[in-house]
Parts: structure tokens; sequence; C-alpha cells
């Protein structure tokens, strides 16, 4: 991935492999525990916050920040408290506030300028290049999921891009039979989160839903391919 592309700027596939990456590499470096669920969630808000916030931070820097953050670097004491999005969003801030980022910009501009044309080449993805990233997330997700039974699918890129792909074969009952097993799952475990949602028939509850039911889906799609010994086939 080009070091000048930004969240917003890269191919989606791609960007969200990135900061889920990153994520679960900052958490393995602090010896903090994260479950599939909230690995998903945290990279859907952490790419919200720097769309909304930091849009121009390239993708380079937000990797060098993370990196820094979770080693203290960013902290007077050199004390991580929490990894949390307030603490992204305050890594950053620090960041923007070096010497740093001022010679990363005075360089990016430098080479920018010199390049442009290559950069302009560079970051034109064809229809078939984007593809191949979706499939590369896919087949990382799948072989994530059999080595260690989580199935974190942000925005829910390798459902949607599997069932484009025509390798999805749930019916209608097969779907309502989904979003019934995790309404009352959610019900059951996760209280507070149903009453935040509020509504679960409409609004932001069911698109949760939706969501949650799409990844239940896609771990049976999962288990059966595993329980073949299979692996992740496209068409040519």
């Amino acid at each position: 991935m080009s070091i000048y592309l930004t969240l917003r700027t890269a191919n989606q596939a791609d960007a969200t492999r990135t900061v889920l990456d990153l994520l679960t590499e900052i958490h393995r470096t602090a010896k903090r525990e994260i479950s599939a669920e909230d690995l998903a969630l945290d990279t859907r808000m952490l790419i919200a916050e720097v769309n909304q916030y930091f849009s121009y931070v390239t993708i380079e820097e937000l990797c060098t920040v993370l990196r820094a953050g979770v080693r203290g670097y960013y902290d007077k004491e050199g004390k991580v408290y929490a990894l949390s999005i307030s603490t992204y969003h305050q890594w950053i801030l620090s960041y923007l506030n070096t010497e740093e980022r001022i010679r990363f910009v005075r360089k990016m501009q430098e080479e920018e300028n010199r390049n442009r044309p290559q950069l302009e080449q560079h970051t034109k993805k064809s229809t078939e290049e984007i593809r191949q990233g979706y499939i590369e997330l896919s087949e990382e997700t799948y072989a994530a999921y059999d080595r260690c039974g989580q199935c974190v699918d942000v925005f829910n890129l390798v459902y949607n891009f599997l069932d484009s792909e025509g390798m999805l074969s749930f019916s209608n009952e097969d779907k309502n039979a989904a979003l019934k097993e995790v309404t009352d799952d959610m019900s059951r475990t996760s209280p507070k989160e149903v009453k935040r949602l509020g509504d679960l028939a409409q609004g932001r509850g069911k698109a949760a839903l939706v969501s949650r039911a799409k990844t239940y889906l896609l771990k049976k799609y999962f288990d059966a391919l595993i329980e073949k010994n299979e692996a992740l086939t496209f068409k040519k």
C-alpha cells in the first residue's frame, strides 16, 4: 500500500485489513486480550474516527503513531493506560504537534512533486486488482477462523464479497433463522448493548442485528468448508 494513501483514498478492503492487522499488533505488543467482536468494532470505530477528524493523515503515519503510542512514546511517564478510540485520538493529536510530522509532510510533498506521474498511475487500481484485495482479505479471514475460531469481518466486507461472487447460497429461511439466533443471543448475553441500540426492529438496532447475522452465516459457511477440508475457491 502506498505511503501516501489515507484511509479514505485507499481501497476499502486494503484499508480495513491494514487497520485490523494494526490493532491486532498493538494489542499483542501491550499484552492486552481483545475478542473478535471488539476487534471488529474498534476497527470500524477507528476508521470512522480517522476519516472524520484526521482524513489527511496517511496510513503510513497512522501505523507509525499507534506503534509508537503503544510503547508509551506520547505519555510523559512512558505508560499506556488504555487501548481505546479516545487514546488513539490523543496519540494522533500529539503526533501532529511534533517535528516528525512536519518533516514527513515536507518529504511527502517533495516526493509527490518529483514523482507525480508515477504516483497517479500507482494509485489507480484496476477492477481486478481491487477484486484481488477482497480475495486476499477473505482468505486471511478464513485462515484466521480455521486457526483460532475467531471470525472478524469488519463492515461485513468478506460476507458481502463472497455473496457477490455467488459463493453463498443461504435461503431467506436461513437468513431469518440467523437473525432470530443473533437476536436471542444478543438479548440474553448483551442486555446493555440492546439498551444502547434501542429498538432492534429498526434503525441502528436492526443494522447491528443484520451485521451479526451475516457474521453468523459466514461462520456456518466456513465451518462447512473446514469440515470438508476445503479452501476458498474463487472464479478465474
